[in-house]
């Protein structure tokens, strides 16, 4: 049998009781916790990259294995819920006429001009399912960006 070095109480391993190794670490926590914060933030810096890298990384993988199943999902939803969403779109449009406008004004007469002329996505260069990004709503080809949906949803999100 092992005694507790400051109660003294019997126990079955060598070292502090539960209680009183609870009651050290706060005492040593308190007593070092500039170092310890120092030590956590040059730890956070070394491995903010690598722990980012690794995230991205585990939802590239995590999209591949469950995409399919995501998709199938959406597909039963949308068709469950059909009326919905058309009354969603509806009083979008509704909210946002002028930005209605805007995209048929550009879809009409800028995205042809855009594919043919530079062809690609200007963020990634990829050439497929290009869409036209505003950067400003108004009717100027310069405040107009062709983005592939990958980027242009992105843009969104930012």
């Amino acid at each position: 049998m092992y005694h507790c070095p400051l109660c003294r109480i019997e126990k079955e391993n060598p070292g502090y009781c539960s209680r009183c190794n609870k009651e050290y670490h706060k005492k040593w926590y308190k007593k070092n916790l500039q170092q310890e914060r120092e030590k956590n933030k040059r730890y956070s810096k070394q491995y903010r990259k690598t722990h980012q890298e690794h995230c991205r990384e585990y939802q590239r993988e995590y999209q591949k294995k469950y995409n399919q199943r995501y998709k199938l999902y959406l597909l039963k939803w949308r068709r469950k819920n059909d009326r919905k969403i058309k009354q969603y779109n509806k009083q979008y449009r509704e909210r946002n006429r002028e930005k209605q406008k805007l995209w048929s004004y550009a879809y009409v007469h800028f995205r042809d001009k855009m594919i043919n002329k530079i062809g690609k996505c200007q963020m990634c260069g990829s050439k497929e399912q290009l869409e036209l990004h505003h950067i400003e709503y108004n009717n100027k080809l310069e405040s107009i960006q062709l983005l592939c949906r990958r980027c242009h949803q992105g843009e969104h999100i930012k």
